[in-house]
């Protein structure tokens, strides 16, 4: 095109009747034809394949958010290596066999912690539109796989612990779940869990929560933390009466008559757990003990777990972190004198 207007521009220009003043009409004619020309070109590149128009930023989540999806992207790692691991256990059945009940149960618990993020979703996508990184890959090797079941379910508690979380109770349930099914990965191949967790590296165990600085009035800050206060002395008490009547359940339970051996391990775990709970909320309210509503060993255990994923909805960072020592714990104890849910324990309906 810009050749044709040239060629015009010499024919027209070097011909006699025209005179000086059409001439110049004539070039500034062809010259803005050339601009528009080029624009257009420009605009028609700019939506091209391989061009670079202006893109939307990705959303920032926040701590909760990133939480929920450290724990979501984690679990779909977990069913993705579990599965390719499964696929080539062609000489070990038993192996094959767990390893795809290891990859069901992440892939239900992706599903109950809402999935992963999807930043554009019900939105038209478009390939400019900027997407979250790629989901992490987990070991395949039972070592460390075990290892990073394990590793991940503390770190993304740790953030829990921490931060704190409105479902703080059912995602730490989720991970009390990835716990279990660790151990239970880790019995069947031997494998030592604190030593495979200790071999990842650390970038495996990493998470994307980041402190944000929250501004407050001198009021609304005071009439937070009595609010607090009460929730606190609240969650406390509670998880404190829960703990004293399950240690009084612990005698008539078939927990004991089954497995003799974590009697006096378990019951001193239960009266020193109480001792730190009224050190932290600084009070003890109790009046009277309860009377034990089963005798049966998983409910046992369910009640038991379930006291604390309860503690771990606190507002006080140092009741959470007790939430934790004492979930992993019994997480632990109930691998061992039972078989735990690897989904949701601790969970009651209703």
């Amino acid at each position: 095109m810009v050749a044709v207007w040239l060629a015009v521009i010499t024919i027209y220009t070097t011909c006699d009747d025209l005179t000086m003043e059409k001439q110049r009409l004539l070039r500034l004619l062809v010259l803005g034809s050339l601009l528009l020309g080029g624009c257009a070109t420009f605009m028609h590149a700019e939506s091209m394949p391989g061009a670079t128009p202006n893109l939307p930023e990705l959303p920032k989540l926040n701590q909760e958010q990133s939480i929920r999806d450290d724990i979501a992207r984690s679990e779909e790692a977990i069913a993705l290596s579990a599965r390719d691991m499964a696929e080539i256990a062609t000489q070990c059945a038993d192996c094959a066999t767990m390893l795809s009940e290891v990859a069901d149960d992440a892939q239900t618990r992706l599903t109950v912690s809402g999935g992963m993020w999807e930043p554009w979703e019900g939105q038209q996508s478009g390939q400019f539109l900027p997407h979250p990184a790629d989901v992490g890959e987990a070991p395949t090797t039972p070592k460390g796989l075990v290892g990073y079941m394990m590793g991940s379910a503390v770190a993304q508690l740790n953030d829990i612990v921490t931060y704190g979380s409105p479902d703080a109770s059912t995602l730490s349930s989720l991970l009390a779940g990835r716990i279990a099914s660790a151990l239970t990965l880790a019995k069947l191949y031997d494998v030592d869990v604190n030593e495979a967790v200790e071999n990842l590296p650390k970038e495996a165990l990493a998470t994307s929560v980041s402190p944000t600085e929250i501004s407050q009035s001198g009021v609304e800050a005071n009439e937070m933390h009595r609010a607090q206060s009460d929730v606190e002395d609240s969650i406390g008490e509670k998880a404190l009466f829960e703990y004293d009547c399950l240690t009084t359940a612990l005698g008539r339970s078939s927990l004991v008559r089954q497995h003799s051996d974590i009697e006096t391990t378990l019951r001193m775990s239960l009266i020193e757990r109480s001792q730190k709970l009224v050190e932290a909320v600084q009070s003890d309210s109790r009046s009277i003990r309860c009377m034990p509503s089963t005798s049966d060993s998983g409910e046992f255990m369910t009640q038991l777990v379930g006291t604390d994923l309860t503690l771990i909805e606190s507002p006080d960072s140092r009741l959470r972190s007790l939430a934790r020592e004492f979930l992993i714990d019994d997480v632990r104890t109930w691998n061992r004198v039972g078989e735990v849910p690897k989904v949701t324990p601790g969970m009651t309906e209703g």
